[in-house]
């Protein structure tokens, strides 16, 4: 994540410029930055086409530890309480249909607490993320606030979101995922209640986007680890997978949804709003911690 911060961070200072080029090419001024955008990923995607051989995923299949058995090769995963939760998956994953297989996977992450907790977790993290990130240019556009502000305001935000991966990362190590998750909520919160009670100063909105993008930081490496750690490997790619698209999904509605609250509720009632979305996650946070009790 860290590799991201330097594109991440100066891409929205590019308004300005992009602007100039748009006008340049005889398109609108908001277009240009597309324009740059564009040539940015092309980059990217040649960059990993060329340079990212052999497949580091393909690689680590190739050397991973098989064990045989009646029902076929399978890997070998320790925690015999994993193994439990999946094995009516693991039994009939050959006679499994493509959709059998996801309901499958979504039935071992919901069986285990810990899954659970952070599934639901980054789905919210990542959905409130984008339902206040999304409609903040917007809010300080119509407060008459230009493009430098807002270029530099949603670099703030994403300074905070990539930034201090290693340190996010050196963080879950030693206070444990379950912790560092909870402590990016509770950033998450600060964030809001910037954005809810100073939604008329920009220095206050600044600070809440800025937290907001660092809280969204904590909550997404810890809960990427713990969700990992908390699945057996047989599903470990799927539920990754669903958990991606269960993201997007989530912060497709938020942003769509987004611009209706904030035109009924303004800025703060936004922000407001989003406080309510974190009420799951601390119910399933306790319910995780009185199974680990039992």
């Amino acid at each position: 994540m860290w590799a991201t911060t330097i594109g991440i961070v100066l891409g929205p200072n590019l308004a300005g410029p992009g602007g100039a080029l748009g006008r340049a090419l005889g398109l609108p001024d908001l277009a240009g930055a597309y324009l740059i955008g564009t040539a940015g990923l092309a980059g990217a995607a040649l960059v990993i086409g060329i340079g990212l051989r052999p497949d580091p995923l393909l690689t680590a299949q190739q050397h991973r530890p098989i064990e045989h058995s009646p029902a076929g090769p399978r890997v070998e995963t320790a925690p015999d309480s994993r193994r439990t939760a999946s094995s009516r998956t693991d039994s009939s994953a050959g006679r499994q249909s493509p959709a059998e297989r996801r309901t499958g996977t979504l039935r071992t992450m919901m069986a285990l607490p810990a899954a659970r907790l952070a599934f639901v977790a980054m789905v919210v993290n990542q959905t409130v993320m984008v339902t206040v990130m999304t409609l903040t240019p917007v809010h300080l556009q119509h407060g008459g606030h230009g493009l430098e502000l807002i270029g530099l305001t949603i670099s703030g935000h994403t300074l905070g979101m990539f930034a201090f991966s290693p340190l996010v990362g050196w963080i879950a190590d030693r206070w444990g995922t379950g912790r560092t998750t909870t402590a990016g909520f509770g950033i998450i919160l600060a964030a809001l209640l910037c954005g809810m009670l100073g939604a008329d100063s920009v220095p206050t909105v600044m600070v809440g986007l800025f937290l907001l993008g660092l809280g969204w930081s904590f909550v997404m490496i810890a809960g990427s680890a713990m969700l990992n750690s908390a699945v057996p490997e047989q599903v470990r790619a799927p539920a990754q997978g669903m958990l991606d698209s269960a993201t997007y999904l989530g912060a497709a509605v938020g942003a769509g949804s987004a611009g209706v609250i904030l035109a009924v509720l303004g800025f703060a009632g936004l922000n407001a709003v989003s406080m309510l979305l974190l009420v799951p996650v601390a119910v399933l946070a306790l319910a995780a911690r009185g199974s680990r009790a039992r």
